[in-house]
């Protein structure tokens, strides 16, 4: 498949900037600095990259907005947060080429005038405290952080900032509130935080799969970007396979194939002797797929045409000796216990879903009754919930309660 942010596992892992540098590093942030800083921000905007944390909105948009944004103080952000189960993509891309991201931090700082930057690691990814704190000591060392980077007028530093083990501290604000050391909360919005974010600052806020694209771009070109993917949906995709493959682990494919050609293709088919139940697309909380259903095309419009989303870029190949309703409550009690309690809505939603789910499947229980007392808590979620917690959380369960009936009603005949 193809290799673009990946590039460099034609040599390995990078473990020194000076294995980077030999592989060709820092080629996008020297274009940059011999450049306008609109130039740049032009050039993320043509080349049709939209953000790889899930939300899939515009980053040249995005940075267009925050460049304009005329204050004394501005900060840029990674999202290393990476809390969803069944995603590792950035733990992959921070262990095997923390470079790339930190360069991709860089130039975003040099497009839109930033001049602080903090990178918010998940806490269970502690393992890589110690890299990534050496990576950004010795680019201040080699003078591409710090001040006057590379001889020149412009000045950044990155800070290195450790998460406590919260699932919902990546919800971009709600990371805010942890880094201001407070209670990990979504925030209201608006304000987005591209005018009021970190110490009501202007902050830029992006995935690290994210950052990881913008030295290629700059590097390779905009149209060279577009030719990969689909017109709408350019460029290539991290995904994050487990379950039932002969492959699993992290790949990197175009936006636009189809969900079978990844199945056959990327993850080499279905294990032996065993057999796809139900395909789980964008992480814990999205949507199931039964293997009839894999003709759709992996990309946003695809998926959003089947009421789906790409998410994290985790893809869940569960065999037929998974336990639907089990699996259920497993989902359900994640929800319960990672919910941030803030809102009503999603605080007792989750808990009183991880409560009826636990009740069905028992003798003497009414599951009509309690499928559809789970549909009203659902519907009442999704409507009302704060941030994306509450309102992702029914996506599951309404596709597997489906397939979990269908499977009932096929085992009564």
């Amino acid at each position: 498949m193809l290799s673009f942010i990946t590039e460099f596992e034609k040599k390995g892992k990078v473990n020194a900037l000076s294995e980077y540098l030999e592989i060709g590093g820092f080629t996008g942030l020297n274009h940059a600095l011999q450049n306008q800083k609109e130039s740049i921000v032009h050039a993320i905007k043509e080349s049709g990259l939209r953000g790889r944390g899930g939300a899939y909105f515009p980053t040249g948009t995005k940075w267009e907005t925050f460049a304009n944004t005329k204050t004394g103080k501005k900060f840029i952000v990674c999202n290393a947060d990476e809390g969803e189960p069944g995603t590792f993509k950035d733990r992959y891309l921070l262990d095997r080429n923390c470079w790339l991201v930190l360069e991709g931090m860089i130039i975003a700082a040099y497009a839109t005038g930033s001049s602080k930057g903090i990178l918010y690691l998940r806490g269970e990814y502690a393992s890589l405290k110690e890299k990534i704190s050496a990576a950004i000591h010795e680019l201040e060392r080699k003078h591409f952080l710090g001040d006057n980077i590379l001889g020149g007028n412009f000045s950044f530093s990155i800070e290195l900032h450790m998460g406590a083990g919260a699932y919902i501290c990546g919800e971009e604000s709600a990371l805010l509130e942890s880094i201001e050391g407070k209670r990990g909360v979504p925030r209201n919005k608006p304000p987005f935080p591209v005018s009021s974010g970190l110490q009501n600052m202007p902050t830029l806020i992006q995935n690290v799969e994210t950052f990881a694209n913008i030295p290629q771009i700059l590097r390779y070109g905009s149209q060279y970007f577009r030719t990969m993917g689909t017109k709408t949906c350019p460029g290539t995709k991290l995904i994050c396979v487990s379950g039932c493959t002969n492959k699993t682990g992290v790949f990197e494919i175009p936006f636009g194939i189809s969900m079978q050609t990844v199945l056959d293709e990327v993850c080499g088919g279905v294990l032996p002797s065993k057999q796809i139940k139900f395909v789980q697309i964008g992480g814990i909380g999205g949507k199931c797929f039964i293997p009839e259903e894999l003709d759709c095309a992996y990309d946003i419009d695809g998926l959003k045409s089947k009421n789906a989303s790409v998410g994290t870029g985790a893809i869940y190949y569960a065999s037929q000796d998974v336990d639907i309703l089990e699996y259920l409550r497993f989902v359900a009690d994640f929800y319960k216990s990672e919910s941030c309690g803030r809102c009503t809505p999603c605080r007792e939603g989750t808990y009183q879903l991880a409560l009826e789910l636990e009740k069905m499947g028992k003798e003497n229980q009414d599951e009509v009754r309690a499928l559809k007392r789970i549909a009203k808590i659902i519907d009442t979620m999704a409507k009302c919930s704060a941030c994306g917690l509450g309102q992702a959380a029914p996506t599951v369960l309404t596709s597997l309660l489906g397939l979990y009936h269908l499977e009932r009603e096929g085992l009564k005949k």
